[in-house]
């Protein structure tokens, strides 16, 4: 038997009291998680409440705590001989004093036949009116409890299937308890896993911003996700919370701030769904109630979203992250991907959309009929990550080394970076070195991440001056044994490639294909922009006519290594986050 269940009544409720004289509900959520482990009376309250609490706390009068809630008559008959039922039941009423039709479902709730109904018809009325005493509820584990008291769930040792028929028809306020109440292993779990983030934060202060990210791969939406992460725990000003919704970091991650916690979702056992895993982080969220929750191609917290109701929603800042539009044909008619299928539909739960280019924010929003949302659109352009590294004078003095060595080479050494995947448009790549097999080199770093079975991808292998460099950590890479002249990039879609910013960072020349928010950096005075339609004899174009005229080389590449310093510094960067947080009154 827990300590919970062996305390007496007196002892339970003196906790119940400690916590309702706390005005700030996060303490009191930490004090009942506290009490559940078993910590003295006396430590508890000289920790949290030696200001708080009066002296006659000591010796708590039922009478005092339950007329409070106005619920007298409907707690005592509920709760009978069960002091733990007693305890989540008063604090349930503590909260919700006042709403008369919370109350009045659970003053029914005894000696009623339908009493797991009405006992979801209180979940739904908490969940939407009262979302923050789920948190309190939650971290007790009292509607696990008291259903399974009232034998209404089965026990943790039973595998009996529980009803799932009044789940359906209130989906979008239950159906996130039913793996935490049905699941023992897991609801315990969940329970040790917040009892590290409460301990978290006693050591860093209340979590402020949550941030979803579906998995970490080292891809560009990743690693902004990364860059919003590391402003949040320098602004926040408390602790943040980082959640890998959907499959964990497939890579090493990098350094996280000391005051960011990292909850991999996919590590609890017997997750395997997408509901399971929105149980999770519903009840996270429920949990620790942050003030910023900002989703970044999770597809768990999109579908999370779409559920929430308005109601729980408006008590957080909301700020999706969205990049780019995808189309799934050739022609550009059949728009999918994570804006397509989620910001029509959760529009008016976000009060934010951030995005890296400014031709999502304004075309991007139109093609997908958002227009009259214009005001929710923010451009943040991405901090590079060799903002620190590789200063103004370096990225100038590379320039000029590799128009040297152009002048002096017979070949051109062309970079091509990223994933070797069919939307990184790999038959372009193909044609290119094939049309400039008499002049260049195509140094190509990456692998595949989707498939390694492509045509193109086995016909690049083959190719005379296709050299297939691996897979790179770092942009630093590509010039570790010579110094490269070109760099070429392709892509189906995009947003603001990382890709094209770092060989910016570095001097490079860049020709470019016009996708997404790639003109916002490469244009006729910066670089050579391409067409899709004719990219690889314009690339041919371009190269012979560098050769020709060095001189434009340096003038444009010099003007991109300014552009790209005032556009994508770490202090630009700082500067956009924080005016963003501002407008969204996130600090002040």
């Amino acid at each position: 038997m827990s300590d919970d269940e062996s305390a007496s009544e007196a002892e339970l409720l003196y906790r119940v009291r400690l916590a309702a004289a706390i005005t700030d509900l996060f303490e009191a959520r930490r004090i009942l998680t506290r009490s559940r482990l078993g910590y003295p009376q006396e430590y508890l309250k000289s920790t949290y409440f030696h200001t708080a609490v009066s002296e006659d706390a000591a010796k708590p009068d039922l009478n005092v705590v339950v007329h409070r809630s106005r619920l007298k008559q409907s707690i005592i008959s509920i709760c009978g001989n069960s002091p733990y039922v007693l305890r989540g039941l008063i604090g349930t009423a503590r909260r919700v004093r006042g709403a008369v039709t919370a109350a009045k479902l659970i003053a029914e709730y005894p000696r009623s036949k339908r009493r797991l109904e009405i006992k979801i018809q209180i979940r739904d009325v908490l969940a939407i009116e009262f979302p923050e005493l789920l948190a309190l509820i939650r971290a007790r584990r009292a509607l696990y409890r008291v259903m399974r008291v009232r034998n209404v769930l089965p026990s943790p040792a039973s595998t009996a299937p529980y009803n799932l028929q009044h789940f359906k028809a209130r989906e979008t306020a239950t159906l996130y308890l039913y793996d935490l109440l049905n699941d023992a292993s897991m609801s315990e779990e969940f329970h040790r896993m917040l009892d590290r983030m409460l301990d978290h934060a006693a050591s860093y202060g209340r979590f402020e911003a949550c941030l979803a990210l579906n998995f970490y791969a080292g891809g560009g939406a990743e690693n902004a996700g990364l860059n919003y992460l590391h402003h949040y725990s320098i602004r926040s000003g408390g602790s943040v919370l980082l959640v890998l919704t959907d499959f964990g970091h497939r890579k090493a991650l990098p350094s996280l701030p000391k005051n960011v916690f990292l909850l991999d979702i996919g590590k609890f056992r017997g997750v395997h769904i997408s509901q399971q895993r929105q149980c999770i982080l519903f009840n996270t969220l429920i949990a620790l109630r942050p003030s910023l929750f900002h989703i970044v191609n999770s597809e768990v917290a999109w579908a999370l979203l779409h559920r929430m109701p308005v109601r729980f929603v408006s008590n957080m800042k909301v700020i999706s992250s969205n990049f780019a539009l995808q189309f799934a044909d050739p022609r550009r008619t059949n728009v999918v991907g994570y804006a397509a299928a989620n910001l029509p539909n959760c529009i008016t739960k976000l009060d934010a959309v951030v995005t890296d280019n400014r031709c999502f924010a304004t075309q991007g929003i139109k093609t997908l009929g958002l227009g009259s949302y214009q005001d929710k659109m923010h451009v943040v352009y991405n901090a590079c990550n060799l903002d620190k590294s590789v200063s103004y004078q370096d990225a100038e003095f590379l320039l000029l080394a590799r128009i040297k060595d152009l002048h002096q080479s017979s070949r051109i050494k062309v970079v091509w970076a990223g994933r070797l995947d069919e939307e990184k448009r790999i038959d372009i790549l193909l044609d290119a070195a094939r049309f400039c097999q008499g002049f260049c080199d195509f140094h190509v770093y990456g692998s595949p991440v989707v498939s390694s079975e492509m045509p193109e991808f086995e016909a690049l292998q083959k190719q005379g001056n296709v050299i297939l460099e691996g897979p790179f950590s770092s942009p630093l890479e590509w010039e570790k044994n010579d110094i490269k002249h070109v760099f070429f990039f392709t892509s189906r879609w995009e947003g603001m490639p990382n890709v094209l910013i770092e060989a910016a960072y570095l001097g490079m020349p860049i020709c470019a294909m016009n996708v997404g928010g790639v003109s916002e950096l490469i244009e006729e005075n910066t670089g050579w922009l391409i067409e899709e339609e004719c990219a690889a004899e314009d690339l041919a174009t371009i190269l012979n006519g560098m050769l020709a005229n060095l001189q434009e080389v340096e003038r444009r590449t010099r003007a991109l290594i300014r552009l790209v310093r005032f556009q994508h510094s770490r202090d630009a960067y700082a500067t956009q986050m924080d005016n963003l947080l501002k407008n969204l009154a996130f600090f002040s």
